[in-house]
């Protein structure tokens, strides 16, 4: 049996196109080396457009909002004592996480200290914001597409942290399509717009 390194550079050979789900250092290096294409962004491209605090200082200078994250110096920082004061939860975020890994939520710097001791590198790699209660996911989708333009597509609500369905705080549980016809027409054009301006970014960055 060829194992996974060898299959991928057989195929890379015979002009195979690649596209997969999560690119990898180790995937795009062997199919590079045996002349193999993608099909979209190669590993270098995807993983600097998947550290979040790297996409939301870029978005936010061209005036897109964030969720409010910022870097703690550590447990004692004031934005942290701020707010605990207002008696108020806070999410801890992994800078490269998805579907719910990375994401803690705490109450106490108690609840804080315990999760510093578990993951000692937590305030170099890890950002903080207080938890928006009541909010919903919603997901924004669309295509680069290689001659530069644009597409949009169907909104969808993610569902969060469904108790029947994980045990993670934030993990993901799966899409809400119908939900969306909820939303008000201002609030899905202006989903519209943003995804148009992130997207225009991204292309700037060279993901397609």
């Amino acid at each position: 049996v060829l194992k996974q390194r060898e299959r991928m550079a057989l195929l890379a050979k015979k002009e195979a196109l690649f596209c997969p789900y999560r690119p990898r250092k180790s995937i795009t290096e062997c199919v590079e080396e045996n002349g193999g294409s993608f099909l979209g962004s190669g590993w270098d491209i995807f993983h600097r457009v998947n550290q979040k605090d790297y996409v939301e200082a870029h978005l936010e200078k061209r005036n897109i909002p964030s969720l409010g994250y910022f870097k703690a110096t550590g447990i004692n920082d004031s934005k942290i004592a701020e707010i605990i004061e207002k008696k108020e939860r806070f999410v801890v975020r992994r800078n490269v996480s998805s579907s719910g890994d990375g994401l803690w939520l705490c109450r106490t710097l108690d609840e804080l200290e315990k999760l510093v001791f578990a993951n000692e590198s937590l305030f170099e790699t890890c950002s903080i914001a207080p938890y928006w209660n009541g909010s919903v996911s919603v997901s924004l989708n669309g295509c680069i597409n290689p001659n530069g333009n644009i597409s949009l597509h169907t909104l969808r609500t993610q569902l969060i942290g469904v108790k029947e369905l994980t045990a993670k705080p934030f993990g993901y549980c799966g899409t809400d399509f119908a939900i969306t016809k909820m939303l008000s027409s201002d609030l899905i054009e202006e989903c519209g717009r943003l995804t148009h301006h992130v997207g225009q970014w991204l292309r700037e960055e060279g993901f397609i």
